[in-house]
């Protein structure tokens, strides 16, 4: 059976580059697109877009306050609390921080926040794989994200599940140290 010959360096660059410009050109015209109308995508009526930030908002605010981010309405003892709040403590410095903003820019911000996070993740992956395997890794990772439903979902709910756990850590934070975290943590 023959061998496929050699390559050029050159032929091998210019064929990455080519591969690169079709991603980049199917996610500005396709992807992108979407994602923005899945973003500002108002999901339950009489609450802003992105409903899950919604809740971290609201959570980084009353953490600001002093009050309980876990618990907002309290309602017959018999029924307990109502939470929209149910993550690690260790994040709400970080939505305090965003809760100060105006609502579409704290939302705007935490999206470039999780891409980015997203795509340093992607990169650290690939630089794990064999230099051989890298293109193959960056090929079929474009692919899922360019084709994922669920991403689609996690950006027009706001969702931070991936982010997040890179707080979980932080849970014994100074920052943290009042009842209501220490109770939600397993610290109190």
């Amino acid at each position: 059976m023959p061998t496929e010959p050699n390559r050029s360096p050159s032929t091998i660059l210019l064929t990455r580059l080519l591969i690169i410009l079709v991603i980049f050109g199917i996610g500005w015209n396709y992807w992108l697109p979407t994602a923005e109308d899945y973003f500002n995508l108002q999901t339950r009526e009489g609450y802003p877009p992105n409903i899950d930030f919604f809740a971290y908002y609201n959570a980084g605010n009353r953490f600001e306050e002093g009050a309980n981010p876990y618990y907002w309405a309290e309602t017959n003892p018999a029924e307990g609390n109502f939470s929209d709040f149910i993550y690690p403590p260790a994040i709400l410095p970080l939505l305090k921080t965003l809760s100060s903003l105006p609502y579409n820019n704290a939302r705007s911000l935490w999206a470039g926040l999780y891409g980015t996070l997203l795509l340093l993740a992607l990169i650290t992956m690939q630089q794990l794989l064999p230099e051989k395997n890298r293109w193959l890794y960056i090929l079929f990772s474009s692919f899922l994200f360019l084709t994922s439903f669920p991403l689609l979902l996690h950006i027009r709910n706001g969702q931070h599940d991936s982010a997040e756990s890179g707080f979980i850590p932080e849970t014994k934070s100074p920052a943290c140290r009042n009842s209501a975290c220490r109770c939600s943590s397993g610290q109190g």
